[in-house]
């Protein structure tokens, strides 16, 4: 299943990143297995994958249903001061995290 995704995804020019051991990094613990970032397809997209057997726990739906809610995706480099026009300060990101939707 993965080799597929991973294929297809790098056929797109898009890039995937697998978490694979939560056990390691216990805050990735709920993030689904696959973070895919597709520019031809305008998305970022969050995957679990489960053979027919294991259930999906609790964190991960719950990840996967705050993800659904997300209209957009937005990126940036934060830094105390920005070093060009394509960096965001760390003020200016509190306050554009704080800005009501």
């Amino acid at each position: 299943m993965q080799l597929a995704i991973t294929d297809l995804v790098a056929m797109r020019n898009g890039r995937l990143f697998h978490v694979r051991r939560s056990d390691v990094a216990p805050e990735l613990v709920d993030l689904p297995d696959l973070l895919i970032l597709d520019p031809a397809g305008n998305r970022a997209v969050l995957a679990e994958l489960k053979s027919q057997r294991r259930s999906i726990t609790a964190g991960q739906a719950a990840v996967l249903a705050l993800a659904a809610q997300c209209q957009t995706f937005h990126s940036f480099t934060v830094r105390p001061e920005p070093r060009d026009e394509t960096e965001t300060s760390y003020d200016a990101f509190l306050a554009w995290m704080g800005e009501a939707a």
